[in-house]
């Protein structure tokens, strides 16, 4: 489903869900041993099943509360910029379409899905000054905002159950050709999620305001992304995300005017 290489699948699923998956098997082999045996034995596995139970459902109790957490963080960091607000939750609900038309669900979607709700959370170290700049950012500035990928991976990775998302978090300004950063990784070695925020953060960039430049359509959007297809981003994600917008906006944009003046990278106005 991602194009990820399967044994860094397994070993991510492995190490998210493998406490639960052992102590599930452990359980069961126990109870056929048991029955095998005398089948009141299975009596003795009441109380270490229960013991099981509350410890995951205090478990999934704390995922959910920590997960409403940050992204009431990450609503935050969208309201200290007035020209962004909301872009936390478009990016995650353009993500679900990529998600949708890839027919990707279950826990590979969830993780995604969160972590684009909170992938700018590192920006809450990020100046005021620098992030509501109305103009473009000088060289020292823009180290500093593009920081915001590895502090919100280091303040994801305290908790464990978003340990995958902090990877995801702090890939999604990667590109495809491996210009990219922090860690200039290219292709298939940026993680599937990442790969995903890439198209959908950039779009929305695109399409909204700033303080230094007007939104561009949806139809100049699109062409970026279709020039950029190979390069910058993924081409199957683009292709989806494509898919996506045309779904959802049936009727034929406008033709552009002045495709002289439209930038041809989603970096040259995000």
């Amino acid at each position: 489903m991602s194009g990820e290489p399967p044994v860094r699948v397994m070993l991510s699923a492995l190490h998210g869900a493998g406490l639960i998956e052992l102590a599930q098997y452990l359980l069961g082999m126990l109870g056929a041993l048991a029955a095998r045996q005398q089948i009141w034995g299975l009596a003795l596995l009441i109380l270490p099943s229960y013991v099981i139970y509350t410890a995951f459902k205090r478990r999934k109790e704390m995922y959910a509360v920590t997960r409403q957490m940050l992204e009431i963080m990450a609503d935050a960091v969208d309201l200290r910029d007035a020209y962004t607000g909301g872009h936390s939750r478009r990016v995650a609900e353009y993500s679900r379409g990529i998600l949708r038309e890839l027919n990707v669900g279950g826990p590979e979607a969830d993780l995604t899905y969160v972590a684009a709700r909170v992938h700018d959370i590192g920006k809450i170290g990020v100046p005021d000054a620098i992030l509501n700049k109305p103009g473009r950012l000088n060289p020292q500035e823009k180290r500093i905002m593009d920081s915001h990928a590895e502090r919100g991976a280091e303040l994801l990775a305290r908790y464990a159950d978003f340990a995958r998302g902090a990877a995801i978090v702090l890939h999604h300004h990667e590109r495809w050709n491996g210009r990219g950063y922090p860690k200039g990784l290219k292709g298939l070695e940026i993680p599937f999620g990442a790969r995903i925020i890439a198209v959908v953060d950039s779009f929305d960039a695109m399409t909204s305001d700033r303080p230094y430049r007007s939104a561009l359509s949806v139809a100049q959007a699109a062409r970026i992304l279709s020039k950029g297809r190979g390069q910058q981003w993924d081409p199957a994600m683009v292709d989806a995300f494509l898919r996506h917008l045309a779904a959802a906006q049936p009727a034929p944009a406008a033709p552009l005017s002045d495709a002289a003046s439209i930038p041809q990278t989603a970096s040259a106005i995000a």
